[in-house]
């Protein structure tokens, strides 16, 4: 418990469905821009080799029913693109909870999406 919230680490990616999908990785010591859309990552100035890598993905609405919390104070959303997906898979629970949401949102598109 740090500053009074609650803080959970899973190993999921986020979007508006569940399954899994394909998430793209580079092949490089700046490893830190990862992201579901190859494109994405193809324009990042570092781009050098694309990884893909299978992984699980979760809806919001599905990990917070699973999980019985009844409460959100606080999201942060930094997702490198995948912005309104992530929100479009948790809009049940921001109308219930309203938490306060800080948002990183990578292009115009998007943000008018969202």
């Amino acid at each position: 418990m740090l500053n009074n919230y609650k803080i959970n680490v899973e190993s999921y990616a986020i979007s508006d469905f569940d399954g899994e999908a394909e998430f793209y990785d580079m092949d490089l010591e700046d490893n830190t821009i990862g992201s579901f859309s190859a494109e994405f990552i193809k324009g990042h100035k570092h781009h050098k080799k694309l990884i893909p890598i299978k992984v699980n993905v979760r809806r919001l609405d599905t990990y917070i029913e699973n999980n019985i919390l009844k409460k959100i104070d606080l999201i942060k959303i930094d997702v490198e693109g995948a912005e309104y997906e992530v929100v479009n898979g948790f809009i049940k629970y921001i109308l219930l909870y309203q938490p306060n949401i800080i948002i990183e949102i990578t292009n115009n598109e998007n943000a008018k999406k969202i």
